[in-house]
């Protein structure tokens, strides 16, 4: 970022100036990251319960399909909630990728 071209403007403003962007910067890169995980995570949903719907998961039991469908609900009441930390969405997202591996075509 360039701060240039204005005689108002103290050292020590600029210096602020510089250090808030960088704050900021930090911040929006952890809600960028946050929302693309988020967005990720509910296409994932999607796709599974598509499958599921379509019974394009033969391959697994009826009980393997209600624990992903469990694992499904779980990810959606975690996207739902606002403040949860990105970590337990991916947590819960990881869980529902290690339930179906080998079970997607």
């Amino acid at each position: 970022m360039t701060i240039q071209g204005s005689s108002n403007l103290s050292d020590t403003d600029i210096g602020t100036m510089l250090e808030e962007a960088e704050k900021y910067a930090s911040i929006d890169k952890e809600q960028k990251e946050k929302s693309e995980l988020i967005l990720t995570a509910t296409s994932y949903c999607q796709m599974v319960e598509e499958k599921i719907s379509n019974d394009e998961l033969s391959n697994s039991s009826e009980d393997e399909k209600i624990e992903i469908q469990s694992a499904i609900t779980n990810l959606r009441e975690i996207l739902s909630n606002n403040t949860e930390a990105s970590e337990s969405i991916k947590e819960s997202f990881e869980q529902l990728q290690k339930l179906l591996e080998g079970k997607l075509t």
